[in-house]
């Protein structure tokens, strides 16, 4: 099953948000699939991300995932 966590995006800049995502190693092979004017999607074969100005969605493929989890935790905290 599936498992989504939504947060708020405490840099309120995709740009910085993306910066930030990017600098761990988990995240690095994500490929941009749509950009729009508020917001950045990103997906590989683990992870659906929606970037916006005021919140990040995160869909995890595998809810047993702990490794991508625990990244999408700590990214946020």
């Amino acid at each position: 099953m599936y498992k989504n966590y939504v947060y708020f995006n405490k840099e309120k800049s995709i740009k910085k948000y993306k910066q930030k995502m990017f600098d761990n190693s988990i995240f690095s092979n994500m490929r941009k699939v749509n950009q729009g004017k508020k917001e950045e999607v990103y997906k590989n074969h683990e992870a659906l991300i929606c970037i916006g100005k005021r919140i990040v969605s995160f869909l995890i493929y595998d809810e047993h995932n702990a490794k991508m989890i625990e990244a999408v935790k700590a990214l946020n905290e």
